[in-house]
C-alpha cells in the first residue's frame, strides 16, 4: 500500500483485526486512519476526509468492530462497519497513552492530566487513579490481567488497580519507568531509563528473586516481549541494542542492531509508538526501522508467547490493545 499523497508517511503501530488493517498516515495536511482490507490492502475507509483532518496522537484500540484512539484531547471511537463515528468524548487533556479495551467495552488511557480514564461505549467518563498534574502521561499505555485487574506505569512509579479503579499497591522506582508485559509467572516486567529491568509480582508488587537486572548504560522504554521457551526480548532505545534474557534474569546475548549488518550505517527509527520488538512465528525478532524492517535471528522454539494475558507491547501481533 502506498500513501496517496506523495508526502505521506507512516510512524505508528499497525494494528489489525479480522477483516482490516489500520495504519495512521502523517501527511502535510494532518493526520488521517487509513483502513485497508485485509488480504489485498484495497482502501476500506479513510478518516477524516482527505481534504479534513485530525491529529491522531495514540495507537489505534481494536474490539468488537470498533477502533479507538486520542485526537489531543479528545477520544474518538469509531463503528468501523458502518464507516461512521460512534462517539467523540471530550476529556480535556491531550491523549498520548496508547487506549487498551478490558473485554467489557471499556477504553482505558493515561492524559497528561496526569489521570488514568475509562471510557464505555456510551461516553460515560470515570477517573480511575489521579497521579496528579505534575506527572502527565507521556507514551506509557496500561496493560490488563485475566482478571482486568490495570497495572500502568507513570514517571518512575508502578501501580496496580482493581477493575473498578481501586489501588492494589505501588511500587517507586529509582529513575523512569518504560512500557510494561507480563510474563508467563505471574510477574509484571519492565525496564528503566536507568539501565534497570525489573520483574515484580502481580499480586503485590514484590520484587522477583534475581532481579533487578542491570545493564550499565542501557535505557529501556521498549516493552519486554515473551517467547513460549521462557526467553525474553527488550530493546534499549537509546544504544540500538536488542538484549536477550532468561526468565529468571540471566542475560543470554545481546545484538547492536545496526551494527550487526556489515552495511553503512543506518538509524533506528526514534521509537514514539514503535517502541516494542515483535518475534514472528518463526521466531526470529523483528523491530521497525526508519529504513526498512531488521530481523535478528530467533530460535525455532522462541515462537511467541500465548499463556500470559499481556506478553507485549499492544499484547498480541495483532497489536489490537485489547483483552479480547
Amino acid at each position: 500500500f502506498v500513501g496517496p499523497t506523495e508526502d505521506a508517511y507512516f510512524a505508528s503501530t499497525v494494528s489489525c483485526d479480522n477483516s482490516y488493517v489500520y495504519a495512521v498516515e502523517n501527511n502535510v495536511v494532518g493526520t488521517h486512519l487509513n483502513i485497508l482490507n485485509k488480504y489485498d490492502l484495497s482502501s476500506y475507509w479513510y478518516y477524516p476526509t482527505q481534504n479534513d483532518t485530525v491529529e491522531i496522537t495514540t495507537a489505534i484500540c481494536l474490539f468488537r468492530g470498533y477502533a479507538a484512539f486520542g485526537c489531543k484531547d479528545t477520544l474518538i471511537i469509531l463503528n468501523v462497519a458502518n464507516k461512521s463515528v460512534h462517539r467523540k468524548v471530550f476529556i480535556g487533556a491531550e491523549i498520548n497513552s496508547a487506549p487498551v479495551e478490558n473485554g467489557n467495552d471499556e477504553i482505558i488511557f493515561g492524559a497528561d492530566d496526569g489521570k488514568l480514564y475509562k471510557v464505555d461505549l456510551n461516553g460515560n467518563v470515570t477517573v480511575l487513579y489521579d497521579f496528579g498534574s505534575g506527572n502527565s502521561f507521556e507514551s506509557n499505555s496500561p496493560i490488563l490481567d485475566n482478571n482486568k485487574n490495570i497495572y500502568v506505569a507513570n514517571k518512575n512509579i508502578v501501580i496496580s488497580l482493581t477493575p473498578d479503579g481501586n489501588l492494589r499497591w505501588a511500587d517507586t522506582m529509582e529513575t523512569e519507568v518504560g512500557q510494561l508485559a507480563i510474563g508467563p509467572d505471574n510477574y509484571l516486567y519492565f525496564g528503566t531509563d536507568g539501565g534497570k529491568i525489573y520483574a515484580v509480582s502481580l499480586n503485590n508488587g514484590a520484587i522477583k528473586s534475581g532481579y533487578p537486572v542491570t545493564i550499565t548504560g542501557a535505557s529501556f522504554s521498549s516493552a519486554p516481549c515473551f517467547a513460549q521457551d521462557n526467553i525474553f526480548y527488550i530493546y534499549d532505545t537509546d544504544d540500538e541494542v536488542l538484549y536477550c534474557l532468561e526468565n529468571s534474569g540471566k542475560v543470554r546475548w545481546y545484538c547492536e542492531v545496526t551494527e550487526a549488518l556489515a552495511t553503512a550505517a543506518k538509524k533506528l527509527e526514534e521509537p514514539s509508538e514503535l517502541i516494542s520488538p515483535l518475534i514472528g512465528p518463526d521466531g526470529n525478532i523483528y523491530i521497525g526501522a526508519s529504513d526498512g524492517v531488521y530481523v535478528v535471528a530467533g530460535r525455532a522454539t522462541g515462537t511467541p508467547l500465548t499463556n500470559s494475558p499481556w506478553p507485549r507491547w499492544r499484547r498480541n501481533n495483532w497489536n489490537t490493545g485489547s483483552l479480547r
